[in-house]
């Protein structure tokens, strides 16, 4: 199995027929995987070359599931998922047991939005192969995909149990771990996966992200700083140093890096975003709404530039330009906490008061809502309206 072989078969007829032969050669395929399209043409352009020299009229390349297989990996690094599913289809009716098609049909199903797909592929591959670690990795990034932060930290540690070099597993880890706020535990994760995997930029711009949700400055921009030594084209990483370099109120550098970030990358949200509050910060408030008016129109993911132009408003006691932006970011997300909260505020300071009484009633019913945030703004509302 997995060698080439060449045989001739002679054909004959009845005695009283003209006697025919012809020369096959047939070729088994090895169980492997090419690293590239171009290894494969390779490969199959050898064999066919081979075979012709023997004289052989035709060529017989029989069917695996491995083909398959290798073939949808393809097609699926190149983008073509849905093509890749047909393969590893293919190559599963061939071998129901087939853990590595699984996964690989799994990855594809998860490509186009099939997660339930996706989980149960991966589900019957970790069955099979009970210790591997890219199966419980794959299903741990669907679990986070959907919204299972929880699920998915399960896998990712089943993950790393049973390969505990898994950078990769480690830094997903760290992102469920961010996404409930397990922000101590997600820089862990992050160190340990930068342990294994150092020159990756991407691990230190999540790191110092998670030093950042901690109010850790200094390691935050440490981190940040690594980020552009390693790629010195990274506009995130500008970003995200000069929104920390902002909050560190180092201003020169924070301007800086955040004309740098949009140099780099004109539609930069996050870098806007960071120009804007280091402009407030640093005291020219109208440089810094006069920024957003410039950008608003132009940068995908204007509610957030919206929300922080309705604080400059509302600092400025410019109410109903203020209330006017919250509405608006209401009605693009219903749930944001931090809107309404500030809604509520310039309706209070605009002596709304039946508008500010509705926004404090949603507010009551929020299960997000802090109780002693609450609180104070009841007092605010009994201060302002008796």
């Amino acid at each position: 199995r997995g060698a080439r072989r060449h045989r001739q078969l002679g054909i004959r007829d009845s005695p009283m027929a003209t006697r025919t032969s012809v020369k096959v050669a047939s070729a088994q395929y090895p169980i492997d995987q090419p690293a590239s399209l171009e290894e494969w043409r390779d490969k199959i352009a050898r064999w066919v070359a081979e075979g012709a020299e023997t004289g052989a009229e035709i060529l017989v390349f029989p069917e695996y599931a491995a083909i398959y297989n290798n073939r949808g990996s393809l097609l699926l690094a190149l983008g073509y998922p849905e093509e890749a599913i047909k393969d590893f289809n293919r190559a599963i009716v061939l071998a129901p047991g087939y853990a590595a098609a699984l996964g690989n049909r799994a990855g594809a199903y998860s490509q186009v939005g099939h997660s339930d797909q996706a989980i149960r592929d991966y589900t019957r591959a970790i069955k099979l192969m009970p210790q591997a670690a890219a199966p419980l990795a794959g299903r741990g990034r669907v679990h986070l995909t959907v919204g299972r932060p929880h699920a998915a930290i399960r896998d990712f540690s089943r993950a790393v149990s049973a390969d505990p070099r898994f950078a990769a597993a480690y830094r997903a880890r760290a992102e469920a771990k961010l996404e409930i706020s397990h922000n101590e535990d997600a820089i862990e994760d992050l160190s340990q996966a930068i342990a294994f995997d150092a020159e990756n930029a991407e691990l230190y711009l999540l790191r110092g992200q998670a030093y950042m949700a901690t109010r850790k400055l200094g390691p935050a921009l440490k981190d940040f700083t690594k980020v552009v030594e390693l790629n010195p084209d990274s506009a995130r990483g500008y970003a995200a140093r000069g929104l920390a370099g902002g909050l560190a109120e180092s201003f020169e550098q924070a301007f800086s890096d955040l004309n740098r970030a949009i140099e780099l990358d004109p539609s930069s949200l996050s870098a806007h975003v960071g120009l804007g509050h280091a402009l407030s910060a640093s005291g020219n408030d109208i440089a810094a709404l006069e920024h957003y008016d410039a950008v608003i129109p132009a940068v995908p993911g204007g509610d957030l530039l919206r929300y922080n132009r309705g604080n400059l408003s509302l600092l400025g006691k410019r109410l109903d330009e203020a209330i006017e932006e919250f509405e608006f970011c209401l009605d693009l997300r219903p749930d944001w906490l931090a809107a309404r909260i500030d809604l509520f505020s310039g309706l209070t300071l605009g002596k709304y008061k039946r508008q500010a009484l509705k926004e404090l009633d949603r507010l009551e019913e929020d299960e997000r809502m802090d109780k002693m945030i609450f609180m104070a703004l009841e007092d605010q509302f009994r201060e302002t309206f008796g």
